[in-house]
This record gives C-alpha cells, structure tokens and sequence, in this order.
C-alpha cells in the first residue's frame, strides 16, 4: 500500500461528504495531501461552519499536509512523486469538465490529470441535479480515461436511518471504488 492520497474538495454542495471521507481514511496513509478549492472553502463554512482546516478529525493520526489550489510546485502535481490516487469529493461539473478537457488550471485539476495519466485511482464524487448532455459526456470522458465517476447518491437499503448513516454510506463507496476496503473496513466497523 501506498502511504500517500489526495484529497481535494471542490466547491460543490455535499462537503459533508469530504468530511466524512476523511474520518474513514485517517490513520490508514502516512500522508493525506488536502487541496480546496476557493469555492469549497465557501461551501464547507456555509453548510459545516468550519474553515478547511475543520476537515482534520481531532486526534487525527495520519499526517495532514494542505497545498493552495494554485501550488503547481506541489509534490501531487507530478508523475514521478509517488502517491496512492485522488478523491475529489465533492466535484463540481466545472471540475469534471476540465479535468475531461485535459485543462490542468490548478492544483486540483493537475493531481486528476497525473492520477489518470499515471493509471493511478481517481474517483470524482459529483454533486448535481439534473444533468446536462454536456455532464453525462464528461462523465463519460473521464470514465474511459480510467476515472470513476461516483455520483453522491445514498441508498436506503442498508436500513440507514439517520442523515450521518446516509453519508456514511457514500463515503464508504468511496473508500470500496479506491480499492481501499480491505484497509478501512465498512463504514458500519467505523462508527
């Protein structure tokens, strides 16, 4: 296992998701690399009432390491540093749209890049309602450049009962697509 993941928080709705991603991963890589977006900084203070820093579970065992969105100096940003994948949770269309583009604008559309260039794991949890035809084929775009497209979408069959339950359960698929299940566990052994 590589001791390295990347976790980047954009501006859509659902940071809550981002939060409760990074509750599950703690402990399990030497080092999380957290980049957010101007936007997600907005949205994680309007829906969570904390500042990105807030994202750091307290007692946090793993290594937290921030870079600004506008670091392409950043160790994530290359090829040749060697780090497990990418998270975006939650991605924005705009996000999706340029990392399907090839358009590499910032720190976070970069580490997307070099994870799908390098055949590493990256997982876009997109966050919007309806979609457009121009959505569905950058989602489709990424997918065959070897993305996983996650959309936040909660199940109910698992006998979830509370909105943390809900959540739990998506940032737990998030965790089995990243082909990290066999060291985080399900979300039910997280609580």
């Amino acid at each position: 296992m590589k001791s390295k993941l990347a976790v980047c928080v954009t501006g859509a709705g659902g940071a809550v998701y981002a939060k409760k991603f990074i509750e599950f991963i703690d402990g399990k890589f030497d080092e999380i690399a957290l980049v957010v977006s101007r936007t997600g900084e907005v949205v994680l203070r309007e829906e969570l009432g904390i500042s990105p820093e807030g994202l750091i579970p307290a007692g946090a065992k793993s290594k937290y390491v921030f870079y600004h969105r506008d670091d392409m100096t950043a160790p994530i940003a290359s090829g040749s540093h060697d780090f497990y994948g990418v998270a975006v949770i939650p991605c924005t269309m705009g996000t999706l749209g340029r990392v399907a583009s090839g358009v590499s604008d910032n720190l976070i559309t970069r580490c997307c890049d070099v994870c799908l260039k390098e055949r590493r794991p990256a997982v876009f949890v997109t966050r919007e309602t309806p979609l457009s035809l121009i959505h569905l084929r950058n989602m489709t775009t990424v997918t065959e450049a070897g993305g996983i497209v996650l959309p936040a979408c909660p199940a109910f069959y698992n006998g979830e009962k509370t909105l943390d339950e809900a959540v739990s359960f998506v940032a737990d698929r998030v965790v089995r697509v990243l082909g990290l299940s066999g060291v985080v566990g399900g979300w039910k052994n997280n609580e």
